[in-house]
């Protein structure tokens, strides 16, 4: 529970950093525009609502992975942080498969990458070890079940 914590708390750090300078991108926005809703006309695009009063539309990019690796490089080897990106691969291959901006194959290879590094940094519960027990299967090495595989959700979920 105390992971869980920590985790939340690193994230919104890490995170709203990020988006209080995504929104400056809005500063100079009408706020009226942002609170209405309008439907569409025949045939204009959401693009063109957006871009129609002031010509300009500004979007917003917001990668988390790619937000906590730049922590990383910045403030180093954090094991929480790991877990956090293999939780957050195996969520987006779980909601998202086949329609995501990376393959499956690497958001499978991601979060056994992060979710192992992890592990071995002992910060681990019962759900990572799924996700990653998970993540082993559909990669398709199914020697888990066997015991003879490197997963160590193996030894700690009651698998075996």
């Amino acid at each position: 529970m105390e992971k869980r914590i920590l985790l939340t708390v690193i994230i919104l750090f890490v995170c709203t950093s990020s988006l209080f300078a995504a929104r400056s991108a809005y500063a100079g926005a009408d706020a009226a525009t942002q609170a209405t809703f309008e439907n569409l006309k025949e045939g204009q695009t959401l693009v063109d609502f957006r871009t129609a009063k002031t010509g300009v539309y500004n979007s917003i990019y917001f990668d988390p992975a790619k937000v906590i690796q730049e922590f990383v490089q910045t403030n180093g080897e954090k094991p929480i942080l790991d877990y956090a990106l293999g939780l957050y691969y195996s969520d987006v291959l779980r909601r998202y498969s086949g329609r995501w901006l990376i393959s499956d194959e690497e958001l499978v290879s991601n979060t056994i990458t992060y979710l192992t590094k992890a592990y071995e940094n002992d910060c681990w519960d019962s759900w990572s070890m799924s996700e990653l027990a998970y993540a082993y299967m559909k990669r398709g090495e199914y020697d888990i079940w066997a015991g003879k595989s490197k997963c160590p959700a193996v030894y700690h979920t009651g698998i075996l």
